[in-house]
């Protein structure tokens, strides 16, 4: 508003100076002309950017004034043009080219007048004069009301630039919120499953020896508390280094992390065989040929690796004493199926209530495409089904035998 008050200063001097040889053909004294001149041409220009289309109003009606006390082109019209850069650049757009056309009306009525008086005698002449000076008016008009509009143009056009800008940094910083949550689900479900599998590998075995010890012979808890040290030292050592994997690719920086190791639909017989070892059980039976589906890639693998791990460590938990549990994994073309099923209790049984195994493999599954069902069983028992569709359902189909694989012996619980 300082600049405006300067040029606003600017054309009073400049009036002052240039309507002094002319004050005597006014029709107005010199106080109407201050007035006129402040009122119509100096203060309007102090509000011409924050108050423009009032500004411009008060300038008109000064226009107004002149053609009944001055017969000339004055100094105060400068005003004129001044405002109407300002209406095209700041104000209202739907009122910038009614003033732009009002101005242009007010040039015809304006040459008219001003020819009128100087142009002798009346005629052809003082037509051609006419159409001359509104000419001259009109071209100044739009001479000054165009770069005004363009300097709207563009600023409009760096608003929404810097508004789209504005919207992608959020889109980003949103989308990097949702990563992080993800990534964070995704950790705690990988911590869920590691630290509770072997936790509760480590409960069992833990129970099974102090039971031997109170209820057993000397020699006989001598060894099964060594088979039992030796299971839960493994198992705590398996955990820790899964632990430290997960904390590893954490702390990664770049593409470092994607060559950790990660857990395969192979090492699932070696899950069967560490249960079946805890005490529980277990049973491997796979039914089909892998090679009639494309393989699958590192996070399909890890799901189904997860999946039957936490179902096993349910089965664990929550079966109860003389349970058995039997993993099947069974390869078609289009999908791979898991069962892990269990003769225990069913659900609830030894349940705390406070577990988010179920929701973690429900999760796991549908970030692959795949399903996933857990449900109790008719005859009783617990069963966990899940599928996972493969990258190619076209793979040629190969003939499907059975081909039943058993880790470990069934055998008493101790």
């Amino acid at each position: 508003m300082l600049v405006d008050a300067c040029w606003a200063g600017f054309v009073t001097l400049l009036c002052l100076v240039v309507s002094a040889g002319v004050l005597s053909e006014l029709t107005v004294g010199w106080v109407g002309w201050l007035a006129w001149t402040l009122l119509g041409t100096s203060l309007p220009l102090v509000w011409r950017r924050t108050r423009p289309d009032p500004a411009m109003a008060a300038v008109a009606l000064g226009c107004v004034f002149q053609l009944v006390i001055a017969d000339n082109v004055v100094p105060q019209n400068l005003a004129a043009l001044m405002m109407l850069y300002a209406v095209a650049a700041h104000g209202h757009p739907r009122w910038r080219y009614w003033w732009l056309a009002a101005a242009l009306v007010g040039g015809v009525v304006g040459a008219w007048d001003w020819t009128y008086n100087w142009v002798r005698p009346a005629g052809a002449q003082r037509v051609e004069y006419a159409v001359i000076s509104w000419v001259f008016v009109a071209a100044m008009s739009v001479a000054c009301f165009v770069p005004g509009a363009l300097a709207r143009q563009r600023r409009d056009l760096v608003q929404s630039l810097r508004d789209r800008a504005d919207s992608l940094e959020r889109e980003r910083d949103s989308m990097a919120r949702l990563a992080a949550q993800e990534e964070r689900a995704r950790i705690a479900r990988e911590m869920h499953d590691v630290v509770a599998h072997s936790l509760s590998v480590i409960v069992v075995q833990a129970d099974g020896a102090s039971y031997a010890v109170e209820h057993g012979d000397v020699d006989a808890s001598r060894m099964v508390a060594a088979r039992t040290l030796a299971t839960i030292g493994d198992t705590a050592r398996g955990a820790l280094g899964e632990t430290r994997r997960l904390v590893g690719v954490l702390r990664e920086e770049g593409e470092a992390a994607a060559y950790t190791p990660q857990a395969t639909l192979e090492q699932v017989e070696e899950l069967v065989a560490h249960v079946n070892d805890a005490g529980l059980p277990a049973t491997l039976t796979q039914v089909g040929d892998e090679r009639v589906h494309e393989a699958l890639g590192p996070a399909q693998q890890m799901a189904a690796y997860r999946v039957v791990q936490e179902a096993l460590t349910n089965a664990l938990k929550h079966a109860g004493p003389a349970a058995t549990v039997r993993v099947e994994l069974a390869h078609h073309p289009d999908r791979v199926e898991l069962a892990v099923r269990d003769t225990g209790r069913g659900p609830g049984g030894g349940s705390d209530g406070r577990g988010h195994g179920l929701i973690g493999m429900r999760e796991r599954m549908a970030s692959i495409g795949g399903t996933f069902t857990a449900r109790e069983r008719v005859g009783g028992g617990f069963e966990v089904l899940a599928s996972l569709p493969t990258r190619d359902p076209e793979a040629p189909t190969a003939p499907t035998v059975p081909v039943p694989v058993t880790t470990g012996r069934p055998r008493e619980r101790e």
